[in-house]
């Protein structure tokens, strides 16, 4: 294909956009197709083109839903198991930021290129206030989008707006799949029921506009109701235990190699004074913890340890 523009998604990482049972020279092995697709406006393949077209034009419906399935972040009380006072942002929430992101990201790179100054939306880059009201962020989404719909093959026409809509219309895609404008019901697999023990959680989104995500266990015999910020909490302290359980497993694997090390190379100095536990030194995940109780590597150079 040389001389033909090709899509530019031949030039990002991910899914390049091909032919269907059509191969380039150098294909060795049996594919579905590897010949990347011509560009047919600017950068942008036909698929592409109408994806980033639709993704435009959903959105401000989709970033405003985004922001109004989850209420805004949540304080969460300290335990005894998780202490420490904490803020959970709704991932609603974050998913909006993320996709207006991405689309100022694809407004900078065109008006840069056009030579215009960045507009008064080009310090809202890292997303919405929290105080935001929906009727707010409706107002900056359109003004956004109506100023790259003006003429949005200017945008695609050069490399770095097309690379931009098309990591735009990837993340609107995901976003649709993770908090669809129509009810879907989500299985929460890592999480058990706090009320059965069982792992039956579903996240249902709204059926109407500012009604409540709701979180129900599928059990015939539980059925029980939670808030959503509370099923966020489980997901937080699960996602906390795993690491830890991964620290503790990388702390045995260390264990192991010091067990290899001779004799000569290894000083073990005894308990400090300020530690008042026994076996600290399998209890602390610190990489940089000074008690005397753990063991340290000294490694003996020119004579001198």
């Amino acid at each position: 294909m040389s001389g033909t523009l090709l899509c530019i998604t031949s030039m990002m990482p991910g899914r390049t956009c091909v032919i269907r049972d059509h191969h380039l020279t150098t294909c060795e092995g049996e594919c579905k197709g590897c010949l990347p697709r011509p560009a047919e406006t600017g950068h942008l393949c036909r698929g592409c083109w109408e994806r980033f077209e639709a993704a435009l034009a959903e959105a401000v419906e989709l970033i405003v839903h985004l922001r109004s399935v989850e209420k805004g972040p949540t304080s969460i009380v300290p335990t005894r198991n998780a202490p420490g006072s904490r803020v959970l942002m709704p991932g609603s929430w974050m998913e909006a930021d993320n996709l207006w992101g991405a689309l100022v990201q694809i407004a900078l790179v065109h008006a840069r290129a056009k030579g215009v100054a960045d507009p008064v939306w080009a310090p809202m880059y890292d997303g919405f206030s929290v105080t935001a009201t929906l009727g707010d962020v409706a107002l900056k989404v359109r003004e956004l989008v109506g100023w790259l719909s003006a003429n949005p093959v200017e945008v695609v026409s050069r490399a770095g707006g097309a690379e931009a809509g098309v990591e735009f219309y990837r993340k609107v895609q995901a976003a649709l799949a993770r908090f669809p404008l129509a009810d879907r019901p989500q299985r929460l697999k890592p999480i058990r029921c706090r009320e059965c023990q069982q792992f039956t959680l579903w996240k249902h989104p709204p059926l109407e506009y500012l009604d409540d995500v709701i979180v129900q266990c599928a059990n015939a015999s539980c059925g029980a109701i939670y808030d959503p910020s509370l099923a966020s909490f489980d997901m937080l302290v699960l996602a906390e235990e795993a690491t830890a359980e991964m620290s503790e497993d990388l702390r045995g694997q260390v264990r192991k190699l010091l067990d290899r090390v001779p004799a000569g190379l290894l000083a073990v100095r005894g308990m400090s004074e300020s530690c008042s536990v026994g076996g600290h030194d399998r209890l602390c995940r610190s990489v940089n913890c000074v008690c005397g109780c753990h063991v340290q590597v000294l490694m003996e150079v020119g004579g001198v340890s």
